[in-house]
């Protein structure tokens, strides 16, 4: 993604502040200058589209005609092939409707301020010819110094004289935010400065309930209300709102114009001589406040009598004061019953008879025959067998019958089971035996 700064127009775009179906509202800077304005551009389907050019040259001529503190400065307009916008001076504050949203009490703190700054632009307006025909809360900028500013002129329109309303001429079709939109615009009749003391009657109706006076499950079902239906007085959904401030509003959304305020100003001197709230909004701002930090006290001190009494504890432990752990006993399984033991047989003799094979040997503990020697464990020269064990080897030529002394043959005789002297093949003179090779050869 390229970092390089869009510029339209030797204006270089900073942030998007807003974003509208045909067009955006930008944050901008001139080259060179570090002072920020506010440019409505139009979007690139919108510039392709001639009645849009032609309704954002609209705007820029009203927005031209008007001066007052609490409109936004026009600085100008430009619409070509490749871009068009206004650009006008730029306000930080966000819209009535988010600030009704995040904190509902301190707009009503600062109402006062809020009605002179909505009736005195109004005012200023119709004094100049136009009507709005779309006030509402998006449309109302308010910052938390009380500074309000009137924005978006694109539906404004001349306000009908003697002349229209005798010829009783319609418009060609129903242009305005439903919710907000006065009955006579409904059934397209010219717009006149009743019809944005209707919508600003549903605004401050908003205001104080937090709700519109009409809600409808379609479009059609909303205009409908608009026409024929009386809403409930403001302060059936806020008992803080005095009654005398719920008539003004009521009178303000009056189905005929006729019985509507005949100026602004009649309508925001009727405001001024009575008290919005029963109990001020500041008052309730206050207590709002107190009960919010007392909450959050206790529930620091809930804290920090928990860390307390842990403290006490492990430190009543460590010094022998407080209570003692309490050790509960592992649970002891029973013992599994043990086999019976088995005594080992006593061993039994084993007879063998002379050159018969010898009985099976009894069993001893340890597996080991009788007398015997280990598994795999051989005789050695001389070594006498036990009994039992093997057949006697039978007499040898020259052996006595009760064997050789000491268990070893005489010299020259053979051993039992050896070939005789005399017999088999004789030795090859050699310094080894036959397949042998030494070790270590010289």
């Amino acid at each position: 993604m390229s970092d390089e700064p869009i510029v339209i127009a030797e204006y270089e775009l900073i942030n998007c502040v807003a974003t509208g179906t045909a067009s955006q509202i930008w944050e901008v800077r001139q080259k060179g200058n570090p002072e920020s304005l506010a440019m409505k551009l139009l979007l690139a389907e919108a510039l392709a589209d001639p009645e849009q050019k032609k309704v954002l040259k609209h705007e820029a001529r009203v927005h031209q005609s008007l001066e007052h503190p609490n409109f936004l400065k026009f600085h100008k307009v430009e619409v070509s092939r490749d871009h068009g916008f206004i650009l006008m001076e730029y306000f930080r504050a966000p819209n009535l409707k988010n600030l009704l949203y995040m904190d509902a009490l301190a707009v009503h703190v600062r109402m006062r301020k809020l009605l002179e700054g909505l009736c005195l632009a109004l005012q200023s307006m119709h004094d100049k010819g136009w009507v709005h025909r779309d006030i509402k809360p998006d449309n109302i900028l308010f910052n938390k110094s009380s500074e309000l500013k009137l924005i978006d002129f694109s539906l404004s329109a001349r306000a009908a004289g003697g002349l229209a309303k005798i010829m009783g001429g319609k418009m060609r079709s129903i242009q305005g935010t439903r919710t907000y939109i006065a009955p006579e615009t409904i059934r397209k009749k010219p717009a006149t400065p009743q019809t944005d003391m209707y919508s600003l009657g549903v605004t401050l109706y908003e205001v104080l309930t937090g709700r519109p006076p009409f809600m409808g499950s379609s479009p059609n079902e909303l205009l409908r209300k608009h026409l024929a239906v009386v809403p409930p007085l403001p302060s059936e959904f806020n008992t803080n709102v005095s009654q005398e401030f719920s008539r003004i509003i009521m009178r303000l959304l009056a189905k005929k114009p006729a019985d509507r305020y005949k100026t602004m100003n009649e309508a925001y001197a009727e405001m001024r001589s009575v008290k919005p709230f029963k109990i001020e909004a500041q008052e309730l701002a206050d207590q709002k406040a107190a009960e919010k930090e007392e909450a959050r006290l206790a529930e620091l001190q809930e804290m920090h009598d928990k860390l307390d009494s842990r403290a006490d504890f492990q430190r009543s432990v460590e010094l022998g004061t407080g209570p003692k752990k309490v050790s509960v006993p592992a649970k002891v399984e029973p013992e599994a019953p043990k086999p019976p033991e088995q005594k080992p047989a006593a061993p039994q003799p084993v007879t063998a008879s002379a050159g018969g094979p010898s009985a099976p040997a009894a069993s001893q503990p340890g597996g080991m025959p009788p007398g015997g020697f280990p598994p795999g464990y051989a005789p050695q020269p001389g070594q006498q067998l036990p009994p039992g064990m093997q057949p006697p080897y039978p007499a040898q030529p020259g052996q006595p019958p009760w064997g050789w002394p000491g268990g070893m043959p005489p010299q020259g005789a053979p051993w039992p089971g050896g070939m005789p002297p005399g017999q088999g093949a004789a030795m090859p003179p050699q310094q080894w035996p036959p397949g042998y090779y030494p070790q270590n050869p010289q």
